[in-house]
């Protein structure tokens, strides 16, 4: 992958990263790895995620952290919605919801959650 590809929109401008998406899990990923992965994907620092705060990068990173784990791990709404510091199970239904409503509708973030993705599936 190359930057020329990326500048293109052939790959997300994310994908630039060095995030290593070669090296499958042989089990279901936690919350913490998925945290970790999507942290180097967008570049942010994993406490913040654990505070409330409305900044758009930390709230799209919380987004597609439930989403992926909703979608990849067998966590309860409570156990994901406790590791993000006490948020209720609706709030992590909500989370996810949006970040489903926003993968068909916007193609970049849908990119995105595709290359996460792959880090998942065989």
């Amino acid at each position: 992958m190359t930057i020329q590809e990326a500048i293109s929109g052939k790959i997300s401008p994310y994908a630039i990263v060095g995030v290593n998406i070669e090296k499958k899990p042989k089990t279901k990923p936690s919350i913490q790895v998925i945290e970790e992965l999507v942290c180097k994907y967008y570049k942010i620092e994993p406490d913040i995620l654990h505070v409330r705060c409305r900044r758009r990068e930390v709230v799209k990173a919380k987004q597609t952290i439930m989403y992926l784990c909703r979608k990849h791990t067998d966590e309860t709404l409570r156990s994901i919605g406790d590791f993000f510091g006490g948020y209720d199970h609706t709030s992590v239904l909500s989370n996810a919801r949006t970040a489903q409503n926003i993968i068909d509708t916007d193609e970049d973030y849908r990119a995105d959650i595709e290359y996460l993705n792959k880090y998942f599936t065989n």
